[in-house]
């Protein structure tokens, strides 16, 4: 039995053992006849443990240069949050399908009637989808603003800290990816997101509470309590109801599916938001964005390149090489 560099004795004897990651999973394998691999197995896995935060300490400062100079990949969960966006607005879409809502008469008073009638027979799970699928959309947004750097013509972020880049909030990063686009789309898109977020998700995480004062009732004599978004609501008259109907719904849904069209058509991220949706791993060191860049000449050589990767990943997933 040996010492190892942490000065605890070695669980093995040298040459015993071998661990692999194989095509099956990571195996486990011994050498000497007769020996207890689950014993055997727990000890390493316990050693390998405790080793772990001095092997960090060793490279920590290398791999954070690796990280600023974009030597890394990504995972890309595009696809799962994907799926839970869609799974949300199904669900909500579904509720507001059967509700029966009435149409507007013109009548100020009997419509505020019917307005409160519906926020009171719209069931509250219609809200929950709503403000759940919301909260899968921007978070998807977010992964797609990171995960597509690397297809962008105009290049890395100033310095290539890609570490500081991820740390940004949401619109910084929206700015960043379309600053070579049409400004005035550009504005229009990210006004129409800014509106919905603060309207409906950033409640959420708030505390329910809106910003601008819109969660106030102003008490008023005679009157009783109104909405402070009755007078704030950009000069339109309007009542600062809760839960997003049937209209909103179908108003929030086509703004989400108006920026879908927009990353998917706009020339400086179609290409990287096909690759993204296809969930492959996204690389971010020099040598990747070149490669991206010579396979975004053509649609046609696009999706040859798509094909190449996908064979790679399956004959790698294979051990096929």
């Amino acid at each position: 039995m040996g010492k190892n560099t942490l000065g605890n004795p070695c669980f093995i004897q040298r040459n015993s053992v071998m661990l692999s990651h194989r095509k099956f999973g990571f195996q486990f394998t011994s050498f000497q006849k007769g020996a207890n691999l689950t014993k055997l197995a727990k000890e390493a896995i316990k050693n390998i443990d405790n080793a772990i935060p001095f092997a960090e300490q060793l490279f920590q400062e290398e791999i954070k240069q690796k990280v600023i100079d974009g030597r890394i990949s990504l995972s890309n969960e595009y696809r799962p949050i994907k799926e839970r966006y869609d799974f949300f607005r199904r669900k909500a879409a579904a509720i507001y399908k059967k509700m029966n809502f009435p149409t507007p008469t013109g009548d100020a008073l009997r419509d505020y009637e019917m307005l409160i009638m519906q926020n009171l027979l719209t069931p509250p799970e219609a809200s929950f989808y709503t403000v759940a699928m919301l909260d899968a959309f921007f978070s998807l947004l977010e992964h797609s603003l990171v995960l597509i750097i690397p297809f962008l013509n105009h290049g890395f972020p100033e310095n290539n800290n890609l570490e500081q880049f991820i740390g940004m909030n949401w619109k910084g990063k929206y700015q960043y990816v379309f600053s070579k686009s049409d400004p005035k789309t550009v504005a229009h898109q990210l006004n129409a997101l800014i509106d919905i977020k603060e309207e409906y998700r950033n409640p959420i995480s708030h505390g329910h509470f809106h910003k601008n004062g819109n969660s106030f009732n102003v008490h008023m004599e005679n009157l009783g309590a109104i909405p402070m978004s009755l007078s704030k609501n950009r000069g339109n008259l309007s009542y600062g109801f809760k839960l997003p109907g049937d209209k909103e719904f179908k108003q929030i849904c086509n703004v989400l599916d108006c920026f879908d069209d927009f990353i998917a058509k706009n020339k400086e991220t179609k290409y990287g938001i096909q690759y993204i949706k296809t969930g492959f791993i996204v690389a971010f060191d020099k040598s990747s964005h070149e490669k991206y860049m010579d396979a975004m000449s053509s649609e046609k050589a696009f999706g040859n390149f798509l094909d190449y990767t996908s064979y790679q990943i399956e004959s790698s997933a294979n051990m096929d090489w």
